[in-house]
C-alpha cells in the first residue's frame, strides 16, 4: 500500500505530535496499570506481614507454653539402690585421748607477755 503525501500529512495531523491522543491514552492506560500494580503489591506486602506478625505472635504463645510447663512442679521417684550389707569389722574401737591444749602453759604465757607489756610502758 503506497500513500501519497497528503496522506501522509493528515495521518500526521491525525495521529502525531499534534494531537497526541494515542500517546496520552496509552500513557493513561501505563498510569492505571502501574497503580493497579502499586496497590496490589501493598496489599501482599501487608498481607505478607500480616502472616509474619501472626507467625510471630504463635511462636510466643508456644513459647510460653513450653516455659509454663517446664515450670511446674514434677516429682521425681524414690531410687532404689543396691541393699548395703553391713559386715562386722575385726579393727578394735577407738581409744579416746583427751587433747593436750597445754592450757597452763597459754595462762602463763599471756600473764607474762601482759606484765611485759605493762613494763614497757
Amino acid at each position: 500500500m503506497v500513500h501519497t503525501p497528503s496522506e501522509i500529512k493528515n495521518d500526521k495531523k491525525e495521529y502525531g505530535l499534534l494531537k497526541n491522543e494515542p500517546c496520552l491514552k496509552a500513557k493513561n492506560r501505563r498510569s492505571s496499570i502501574q497503580a493497579d500494580l502499586q496497590k496490589s503489591s501493598k496489599q501482599l506486602l501487608d498481607l505478607l506481614k500480616e502472616i509474619r506478625d501472626e507467625e510471630q505472635q504463635r511462636q510466643e504463645q508456644e513459647e510460653i507454653k513450653k516455659i509454663r510447663e517446664q515450670m511446674e512442679f514434677k516429682a521425681n521417684p524414690i531410687r532404689h539402690y543396691r541393699q548395703l550389707t553391713i559386715h562386722p569389722s575385726n579393727i578394735p574401737p577407738t581409744i579416746p585421748q583427751s587433747p593436750q591444749l597445754h592450757t597452763e602453759q597459754r595462762i602463763r604465757a599471756r600473764s607474762l607477755h601482759h606484765s611485759f607489756k605493762l613494763c614497757n610502758q
